[in-house]
């Protein structure tokens, strides 16, 4: 059985009106989104969190000094006598860069193509940390923590990150040992 109802071809303007309308909706979604965003996410106060940050780790066990660089720049230097890295806690691209840095042996300084080798084994091989080799041959790690200090994600942050280099020296320890001064 036909239905009585005629279909009409849809008018070409109304559809180009939809598609209109539907980018508009999406474009002031996708503002809405940024502008609303939660002001805990917001890096208003970088030297609060900054604290915050050094109240966490003093609590386990790091003893931190704040730092503040010619620019004016607060940062935290935490140091620790347990088999995790010590940090250099810094705001940076509204999170928080947090770095450790292993000085290279002799032979580390001297073999770069090794260094390099090993240091790409790690990062293919790290979950939270990245690692480079700087400009005077050293090794550096680093993790990024996006937006302001939260308890639950710094602690996951670090957690992670200090079961990363232990894991890692574990596994690599020939040739950590004979590139760096651990």
């Amino acid at each position: 059985m036909k239905s009585s109802k005629s279909h009409a071809a849809p008018n070409i303007e109304n559809i180009r009106l939809c598609r209109t309308a539907g980018f508009s909706i999406a474009v002031a979604t996708l503002l809405l989104a940024i502008f609303a965003a939660p002001a805990s996410s917001l890096r208003a106060e970088p030297e609060n969190d900054l604290e915050n940050i050094n109240t966490h780790l003093t609590f386990l066990g790091y003893k931190c000094e704040k730092k503040k660089s010619e620019e004016g720049r607060l940062s935290l230097t935490c140091k620790t006598k347990q088999t995790v890295p010590d940090l250099h806690i810094q705001p940076k691209s509204g999170g928080f860069l947090i770095s450790f840095y292993r000085l290279a042996t002799e032979e580390g300084k001297k073999q770069e193509a090794e260094m390099l080798k090993t240091i790409n084994q790690l990062n293919a091989d790290a979950i939270a940390a990245r690692f480079y080799r700087d400009s005077e041959g050293d090794m550096s790690m680093e993790a990024f923590l996006p937006g302001s200090y939260d308890k639950q994600a710094f602690s996951n942050l670090l957690s992670t990150f200090n079961e990363d280099w232990k894991r890692l020296v574990k596994e690599h320890e020939d040739d950590l040992g004979k590139l760096l001064k651990l």
